[in-house]
């Protein structure tokens, strides 16, 4: 089980039922209520009380307008607290003392997005930088171009076709688009000699882990001037 998918179970497990939700909404009802009542009773006491203490002595009423403030004070603060916190209960849907778990994608914060790494991709692409486009690859990842017979895997054999693809033809990368979905990353490209195709990242830890291109290979041999060979990776 992924970190996305614990987040989502404990998102279900901090969530109330709609029952739960609809009771929290009528205890907010009675504890307002009761809040009401409480602060009208408490005046009311007090009024009824002030002139038979006074006749009694003539500090009483206000020992006991203390007194009954108070209490009246504390008893509207505790019933107000509790009915605003079923109130948010109804509306936000949770459990008490839980907090809104923020649901992301499988990716790591950590991780870099998949639109910055693409980039560092196409400067070193555009530079014939070899040895740093493969270190942007995990070790055993994995490149399937449409032109190739079978996918490349594992860094010394994307090594080798970047070497070959840079010592037979000068190529340019141009962005079109970067989109990006989760810890994958899409990039439209063309180039100056009018060539057009998509590549797709799949990046994890910092490292592409999986890339899939396409691009139409007759008009890449045409427009660079080469023979088409009968294997795209043969000499």
């Amino acid at each position: 089980m992924n970190k996305y998918q614990e987040k989502l179970l404990k998102l279900k497990a901090n969530r109330l039922s709609t029952f739960e939700r609809l009771q929290s909404g009528g205890l907010f009802i009675v504890f307002i209520g009761l809040l009401y009542i409480t602060f009208f009773a408490g005046a009311w006491a007090l009024i009824m009380t002030m002139g038979y203490l006074e006749d009694i002595n003539p500090w009483l009423p206000t020992v006991a307008a203390l007194i009954l403030g108070l209490s009246t004070i504390l008893g509207c603060y505790f019933l107000l607290q509790q009915g605003l916190e079923h109130l948010t209960r109804f509306f936000s849907g949770l459990k008490k003392n839980q907090k809104p778990i923020q649901i992301i994608s499988s990716a790591n914060n950590s991780d870099e997005k998949p639109k910055a790494l693409i980039r560092q991709w196409i400067e070193k692409f555009n530079a014939g930088d070899a040895e740093g486009l493969v270190a942007l690859y995990a070790e055993d990842a994995i490149n399937d171009q449409i032109v190739f017979s079978q996918p490349l895997q594992g860094r010394d054999a994307i090594k080798a076709m970047f070497t070959l693809e840079f010592s037979r033809a000068t190529m340019v990368c141009e962005e079109v688009k970067i989109h990006e979905a989760g810890d994958w990353g899409i990039l439209e490209w063309t180039d100056p000699l009018g060539l057009r195709g998509c590549g797709f990242f799949h990046i994890k830890n910092n490292h592409i882990v999986y890339q899939r291109g396409y691009f139409d290979q007759l008009t890449f041999f045409k427009i660079q001037g080469l023979d088409v060979p009968e294997d795209y990776l043969g000499n």
